[in-house]
């Protein structure tokens, strides 16, 4: 499809929200003076704040001094009116800047105020069981593993998706989702304060979609069909079409043992050359009856991407399509930029552990395990990752959540990675570390 085709379309189920949510949060502000129970204007300021270091995680290498350490502040006001109870309107404006202390060089930027989100909610659609949203939110399916952040380029900063889904519940149980997204490279729908021209994907991409949820007894059943479409540019692909076929399953086998996996396939086009990949996940939890000392839950799991095999004409790399965040590792999607480009998860094979303490009903810590591998050996011709073997290396993760009122939440989090051979004989092993501190403010009503 067309770019500016695709355009049209996104600013043709944009521009509806846009003037009805204007109009909608002028008149609530004009009526909160008699709000009734079923008419409430809500506005919400939430603050984050964060203190990252971490030394050679993309090139693995310490000679080069490619270290950092920095504050990110990220401040969200969002605004939600609800006229009824099947009909609301959100509306939320984020900042997120940084402040370095090293590289010393950097210079301050108070980067963009940008629309976070901006969509209409209408529940019970003509009168059916029918749920339709429209405009920029926020979208996943399942854990994510697929359908999570609509623009990867501007880290954890947003995750929004343009367009529109479609959910109709056919019971308590089973749902049927509709969705399309349109994204962009750079954020051409909405205005922008001290717009920096930011890139939050590398190519313009859509993606279609449908997902079946059934959610009965100890089960839990999910499958989807999704179409990514590309159009190609010169920082990387070509124009390409990826179509994904998945399912996901959780089980409570008993009280204390549970199970979730996630599979799928996946086939199309990346220029003339023909895709056939496949991706997936599966761990088991089992909750134990140990005191606080010990861990009060244990995990165990696999993680396989398919990879690209150089004996053949397909390409086997798994596409990742909307899945590109730290799913399992906060630091290890910087050292997959210079394969591929940031979180750009694919030739992957995991062997994880986890071990979960509950110290308090406000205090947790994990401590993670991954030995990580390859299905196939990086290219010969490319000087990264360099190496000759499959072994990618071993990955610890150990993170501190806490809460310390009810406003008031944050985390700490520690990784270390020690590379293998599929990197290049001299790669150095690195930490990377982070605070944080996220405080929720309700200012109306």
């Amino acid at each position: 499809m067309h770019g500016r085709f695709r355009q049209r379309i996104g600013c043709g189920l944009l521009a509806p929200a846009v003037i009805i949510l204007t109009i909608s949060v002028s008149d609530a502000f004009a009526q909160t003076a008699n709000q009734s129970p079923q008419q409430k204007l809500r506005i919400n300021l939430a603050e984050r704040f964060r203190i990252e270091t971490w030394n050679n995680t993309d090139g693995l290498e310490k000679s080069s001094g490619n270290g950092s350490s920095c504050t990110r502040t990220r401040t969200d006001l969002t605004m939600q009116w609800s006229p009824s109870e099947r009909f609301d309107a959100t509306l939320k404006f984020c900042n997120e800047f940084r402040y370095y202390f090293v590289p010393e060089n950097k210079p301050f930027n108070f980067d963009e105020i940008f629309v976070d989100q901006f969509f209409l909610r209408w529940k019970t659609a003509f009168d059916f069981r029918l749920t339709l949203t429209l405009g920029r939110q926020n979208f996943a399916l399942g854990e994510g593993f697929i359908v999570l952040d609509g623009g990867p380029l501007d880290g954890s900063r947003s995750g929004y998706f343009n367009g529109a889904r479609m959910d109709y519940d056919f019971d308590a149980y089973r749902k049927l989702t509709l969705f399309y997204f349109y994204q962009p490279r750079k954020d051409d729908f909405m205005p922008v304060i001290n717009n920096r021209y930011r890139a939050m994907n590398e190519l313009e991409e859509d993606i279609l979609g449908a997902g079946f949820t059934s959610n009965k007894g100890r089960l839990n059943l999910h499958a989807y069909a999704i179409r990514k479409n590309t159009k190609g540019a010169s920082l990387r692909p070509k124009e390409s079409d990826v179509n994904t076929f998945g399912i996901r399953v959780v089980d409570s086998l008993t009280t204390s043992l549970a199970f979730s996996g996630e599979g799928a396939y996946q086939f199309g086009k990346s220029g003339a050359v023909d895709r056939s990949s496949a991706g997936g996940y599966a761990y088991a939890g089992y909750r134990t009856d140990w005191p606080w000392y010990l861990p009060q839950v244990l995990t165990v799991g696999s993680i396989y991407l398919s990879g690209d095999c150089s004996r053949t004409k397909t390409i086997e790399n798994w596409e990742p399509l909307f899945g590109r965040w730290p799913k399992w590792s906060e630091s290890y999607i910087y050292t997959l930029t210079k394969e591929n480009t940031v979180a750009y998860w694919t030739n992957l094979l995991s062997v994880f552990g986890r071990a979960q303490y509950d110290f308090s009903k406000t205090v947790r810590l994990t401590l993670d395990f991954h030995h990580l591998r390859s299905p196939h050996k990086p290219n010969p011709d490319a000087p990264f990752p360099g190496g000759r073997g499959k072994t990618r290396g071993d990955l610890y993760i150990g993170k501190l959540v806490y809460q310390l009122s009810a406003s008031t939440s944050g985390h700490i989090i520690y990784e270390y990675f020690d590379p293998g051979s599929y990197y290049f004989p001299s790669a150095d092993d690195y930490g990377w570390f982070r605070i944080e501190f996220l405080y929720n403010l309700p200012l109306w009503p």
